[in-house]
């Protein structure tokens, strides 16, 4: 392993209009550059942690995935400090689509708090959006350990990103509170923020439509940011019967 490379990804999203995973673009432009006869190995961070927070060296925790185990064991030992949690896994697929699907959510989750509903609203909201999602991520070859209540890619990132005042959640508060996506997205950028969920709700809605596999609150989370949806029709929708019978995806 001595002259081979470590890609550590630490972006949460899908490839825009190809809708491909990150481990697959990153291998594929790998396999196409000359690489001197090296070898790659890909591997993800993702967790709940804000960008300003870690730069204070507060304590925070993540998950780092690697296909080859020995190499995840690596990088824990570079980066864990007693202040900094890392938990390695094999799970590559899991821990990016835990750091891109809780984006999505987050979006949802800001829209309840532009509209002004209470956090038991945005709770429930959560909880049901998690329900479905765990099921998408298995559908889509992540393993279900991942998504347990200690998995710092899923659960910590959850609730960092839909309860604190990360860059999705802030971009579903705008809408929610008024303003249009276009405007939304404009004051982002104003900040120097953008937000990763945009763009990954519509390759997550288009790579799981074309599956053929049923995700109303997915669904819901589109058609808020591309088909014009009304963000009080959107919150309301989340409770209405047809999502209350809805069951999750399942294999």
């Amino acid at each position: 392993m001595k002259n081979d490379v470590i890609v550590l990804n630490l972006a949460k999203a899908l490839e825009k209009g190809t809708n491909k995973f990150l481990h697959e673009v990153v291998h594929e432009e790998w396999d196409k550059a000359d690489t001197h006869g090296h070898k790659m190995y890909f591997a993800a961070l993702a967790g709940g942690m804000l960008a300003e927070e870690v730069s204070k060296g507060i304590p925070i925790a993540a998950d780092i995935a690697c296909e080859e185990g020995e190499v995840s064991k690596k990088l824990q030992t570079l980066f864990q400090t007693p202040l900094f949690k890392i938990r390695p896994t094999t799970d590559v697929t899991g821990v990016e689509l835990a750091g891109a699907f809780k984006n999505v959510m987050a979006i949802g989750a800001g829209i309840f708090d532009g509209l002004g509903y209470a956090i038991s609203s945005k709770a429930a909201y959560v909880s049901m959006c998690c329900e479905e999602f765990v099921g998408l991520a298995v559908l889509l070859g992540a393993q279900e350990q991942t998504y347990g209540a200690g998995g710092h890619a899923w659960m910590g990132d959850v609730i960092t990103t839909c309860f604190g005042p990360g860059r999705n959640r802030l971009f579903g508060e705008y809408i929610g509170s008024g303003l249009s996506i276009d405007d939304a997205l404009k004051k982002l950028t104003e900040a120097k923020k953008i937000s990763e969920g945009y763009l990954t709700t519509k390759a997550f809605y288009n790579l799981v439509n074309e599956k053929g596999i049923p995700c109303p609150f997915l669904k819901n989370v589109y058609q808020l940011l591309f088909e014009d949806k009304p963000p009080a029709e959107v919150a309301k929708d989340f409770f209405c019967p047809e999502f209350r019978g809805h069951k999750p995806p399942t294999k």
